[in-house]
Parts: C-alpha cells; sequence; structure tokens
C-alpha cells in the first residue's frame, strides 16, 4: 500500500497553541494548533504511520486533520479505521476503502 490518506475529525483533545471557537486554522497568519500529545491512527487494526495531525487548514477550530500512510498487507477493500488521541479511541463503524 503505502498510499497516503487525510482523516478529519473532532476531539483531539488539548492543542497548543488553544484553538479559539470560531475562528478558521489560517496557517499562513498564525501557526496552526497542534495537539500537545501523541496522535495514533489504527487502520484495520495496524498502527500506521502518522505524518500530520492538527488543525485543518481553512477550516473551523476544532477540526482535526490526520494525514498517515496505509501500512503494507492491509487487505484490499472497506477496513476499519480509527484514531486515539490521548489513548482514547475514536468511535467505531468508521472504514476507508483500500484497493
Amino acid at each position: 500500500m503505502g498510499a497516503n490518506i487525510s482523516l478529519f475529525g473532532t476531539g483531539e483533545g488539548t492543542t497548543q497553541p488553544t484553538g479559539r471557537n470560531g475562528r478558521l486554522a489560517l496557517g499562513a497568519l498564525t501557526q496552526l494548533p497542534l495537539p500537545t500529545h501523541s496522535v495514533q491512527v489504527r487502520i484495520a487494526g495496524v498502527d500506521a504511520v502518522v505524518t500530520y495531525a492538527g488543525a485543518a487548514p481553512g477550516l473551523v477550530a476544532g477540526v482535526v486533520q490526520i494525514n498517515a500512510r496505509i501500512p503494507d498487507g492491509i487487505s484490499i477493500g472497506p477496513v476499519p479505521v480509527e484514531f486515539l488521541a490521548e489513548g482514547i479511541p475514536s468511535p467505531k463503524g468508521a472504514t476507508v476503502s483500500v484497493k
């Protein structure tokens, strides 16, 4: 595989700098808020390499963008995907289609 995916969600926990409600994440003007702890991604139960986790540029504060690399050996088709923030997993049910 080795392809990169971008996931979008909420609930990444505390960030630095702190996000401001209603504000857009504009990296060119300010520093994008990044989680103060590690963020993990699991695809089909396998840990993926996270290449970016932080504010989603151009979207409102509170939306997190996570870029990750699909691990080798993942089955083709829809597979479960989850992210963990501060060790807390995202809700079950999300999938990513691998081909």
